[in-house]
């Protein structure tokens, strides 16, 4: 079974082709230059500290995006007063939420108010990077942060084991109706953990999700041999692409 890190980031991409930071804290920027090392961004520059020119597309759309792995998560809200699901610690006299994940590596992840800013001009963006490639002042294992998602409120979890549990409890009463638990804030406290490898919940501010691009061969990478002698690859065999989680190892 893959990792933590691994099946976090190949779930996120396949419902929302999106890569996702890791650790999922980790801030990043519209214009972040980085490389990747044994699967996690390090980031190394910027655009902006470059000497590179870009603009920032900004997204004024507010989004809320919703994902748990399929059949392994369920969330369960307690009103004051109701009797508490089985197993739970919380006292019948509060309100709380129960989040249960049934398989290791399974994911929770919920986020209020996305916006999505991104980089403007990015054909300009490639010509610039291709140029300085060709004068020998970038290499191909850089990529940039092209597209950003910025939350106003976000929980996520990953579970370490087939019982992972978290309870919180409400300091005061609570009305399930459209309530998401991304927006879990000051007013609940986590009442139990079990089983959890990575627990986010309402956090403010967060960038979880990226989209980068990275200068590589379109075919196979190295020399190719014609005739006996290598044939360095020319501008032509280069791509400006997206990454996707197999860049990431």
């Amino acid at each position: 079974m893959a990792g933590p890190r691994k099946q976090y980031t190949r779930e996120l991409f396949e419902k929302l082709s999106y890569l996702a930071t890791w650790l999922p804290g980790v801030p990043l920027r519209v214009g972040d230059i980085g490389v990747v090392r044994n699967g996690y961004f390090q980031r190394v520059s910027s655009l902006e500290s470059l000497g590179i020119p870009f603009a920032v597309r900004r997204s004024h759309a507010s989004a809320q995006l919703d994902y748990a792995s399929r059949g392994a998560v369920s969330v369960a809200f307690k009103a004051a007063g109701a009797i508490p699901p089985d197993g739970s610690v919380l006292p019948e006299a509060s309100a709380g939420v129960v989040i249960r994940m049934n398989r290791e590596n399974s994911v929770l992840f919920q986020v209020l108010g996305a916006s999505f800013p991104s980089i403007e001009d990015q054909l300009s963006l490639e010509r610039e990077i291709r140029l300085r490639h060709a004068a020998g002042r970038w290499d191909t294992d850089r990529f940039v942060v092209t597209e950003v998602l910025q939350a106003r409120a976000a929980t996520i979890l990953i579970a370490s084991s087939s019982d992972a549990r978290v309870e919180l409890s409400a300091r005061g009463s609570l009305s399930p109706a459209n309530l998401s638990v991304a927006e879990l804030d000051a007013g609940f406290e986590i009442a139990h953990v079990r089983g959890m490898h990575t627990r986010i919940v309402a956090s403010e501010g967060l960038t979880p999700l990226f989209r980068a691009k990275r200068l590589r061969n379109r075919f196979l990478a190295g020399a190719v041999f014609r005739g006996g002698e290598p044939d360095l690859r020319g501008p032509d065999d280069l791509e400006f692409a997206l990454l996707t989680p197999d860049d990431l190892g």
